[in-house]
């Protein structure tokens, strides 16, 4: 029996060679105490809920070349470090000599881990 294929590829293209930054976002539950939204806990689950947009983690490519560039992504962020299974927003942004780009963003999930 053949197995599904891990992970997915994120591709874009680029007008000049850039340096890329991919980070990866999550919205979570909080709470809030005071003007704060702070991740949930047993002491404050009475308080009002808020949401939270917090970075998993992020991948610098120093070198990405104009034209199509892709990244093999399969959830590992580092050797250590993978992202667990739930929802995810991933935002591109490019810079070089020029500035900087307007992120692009980009939902998607992990399964299972």
């Amino acid at each position: 029996m053949r197995r599904p294929p891990l992970g997915t590829t994120f591709s874009f293209s680029l007008n000049t060679p850039s340096a890329v930054l991919l980070r990866f976002t999550q919205i979570v539950a909080g709470r809030r105490l005071g003007r704060r939204c702070l991740a949930q806990s047993p002491r404050d689950r009475r308080h009002r809920r808020c949401t939270l947009t917090l970075t998993r983690g992020t991948l610098t490519f120093t070198a990405a070349h104009a034209g199509r560039n892709r990244v093999a992504f399969q959830g590992a962020l580092s050797r250590t470090w993978k992202l667990a299974p739930g929802r995810y927003t991933l935002m591109i942004t490019a810079a070089n000599s020029s500035g900087t780009s307007p992120p692009q963003r980009i939902s998607f999930a992990i399964v299972h881990g």
